[in-house]
């Protein structure tokens, strides 16, 4: 269960600064066998864990479990753990290793601290749009090879903006997330298509809270 890479995550999420997840990157990269990577267990939430989407919000939880029990998020924390969510959740299918939803996250599932992250699983209702974008980054990972088992590159790494590029035969996706208060632009000579939306063109502009994950038009 990789918990560095998952604090790191947060910690780009909660803070708007890259550095703690370059630097966990850059140390599993470095000294993890080349045949684990792909084997690592990537996680938000656990059972052990509070749901991603209450820490997401920012809003400290109490420490006593009888608040704890009817501990909740205002509309608008819940909102940015929302926007939040949806950028390293792209990073959990994207890097390497496998990505792992616990179960309800993908629904936007609140909780605390163990037992109020194990609240029964619903199969209807909840956050639809959070489970759309779950499925639009299974339905990207299953079918690139690059995102299963591609080399990683880190592109950028510089005001709340992470970008790498991952290659495997000849097939390469760029991936770029910002959690920065400036608006990163990409230009290219050729023509890249957003894997996410199916749009193709040679700029593309990623403000913060937002997320590209973009293929070479010859392999799609």
């Amino acid at each position: 269960m990789n918990y560095p890479l998952k604090n790191a995550l947060i910690s780009y999420a909660l803070s708007g600064s890259e550095y703690e997840l370059t630097k966990i990157v850059c140390e599993q990269l470095n000294n993890y066998p080349k045949s684990t990577l792909p084997l690592l267990m990537n996680v938000l939430s656990t059972h052990d864990t509070p749901r991603i989407l209450t820490v997401l919000s920012g809003k400290p939880l109490p420490e006593k479990r009888c608040e704890q029990a009817n501990f909740t998020i205002s509309s608008l924390e819940r909102e940015l753990a929302v926007k939040r969510l949806k950028v390293i959740s792209a990073l959990l299918f994207t890097l390497y290793g496998s990505p792992t939803i616990y179960y309800g996250d993908e629904r936007g599932f609140e909780g605390g601290k163990d037992p109020f992250n194990r609240k029964c699983m619903t199969f209807t209702g909840g956050n639809l749009e959070l489970l759309n974008h779950y499925k639009r980054l299974a339905k990207v990972r299953n079918a690139s090879n690059a995102l299963k088992l591609g080399n990683l590159e880190i592109i950028t790494a510089k005001n709340g903006v992470f970008a790498f590029k991952r290659t495997y035969k000849g097939e390469s996706v760029t991936v770029i997330t910002n959690m920065g208060n400036y608006v990163y632009n990409v230009n290219s000579k050729y023509k890249l298509k957003n894997l996410i939306t199916g749009e193709v063109k040679t700029s593309f502009e990623i403000k913060k809270y937002s997320y590209l994950i973009l293929g070479d038009t010859n392999a799609y």
